[in-house]
């Protein structure tokens, strides 16, 4: 998972300094960043905090990795779904108009933040409520994978010669 996290990492970096103006970079790289986050906090888990544990016992250190593991597992969860949308709607351009420009990606928050603000707070063993983040994240997967497919691609027809 360390290499996942860099390499998506990286691929986010590159996609921001290859055109940071773009929205359909942006987002794309916010989709690798969010994907990238999943494979830290799985390396913080698995490998940094019980090497701290055996190794060189540290309460603060290992209390401080474990909330950064939280907030990367909780990005990945649900970043991940949104910034898929986002792409996908920045990917085969919606026209938006005036306030439906900022108020759809506004309204799609709407499930991150309810989930946030009522459901339990992230532990190990159930990082998140799935059989409520299901009813939401799978149609932004669904949606955005829709989305994406059907754009039309332009095939450019060059002549060939036969003999």
């Amino acid at each position: 998972m360390l290499f996942v996290w860099i390499a998506l990492w990286a691929v986010a970096l590159i996609l921001l300094l290859a055109d940071s103006r773009s929205p359909v970079n942006r987002r794309l790289s916010a989709v690798a960043l969010c994907g990238g986050a999943g494979a830290l906090s799985a390396t913080l888990s698995e490998t940094f905090i019980p090497y701290i544990r055996e190794n060189r016992p540290h309460a603060g250190l290992e209390d401080a990795l474990y909330s950064v593991q939280a907030a990367a597992s909780l990005t990945s969860y649900y970043g991940l779904p949104y910034f898929l949308l986002l792409f996908a709607l920045a990917y085969r351009p919606v026209r938006l108009r005036g306030t439906m420009r900022w108020t759809v990606p506004l309204l799609l928050l709407l499930p991150i933040a309810y989930c946030l603000a009522f459901t339990p707070p992230y532990n190990e063993y159930r990082p998140v409520s799935h059989s409520l983040v299901v009813w939401w994240a799978v149609p932004y997967f669904l949606l955005a994978a829709g989305i994406v497919l059907s754009k039309k691609r332009v095939i450019a027809r060059c002549p060939t010669r036969i003999g």
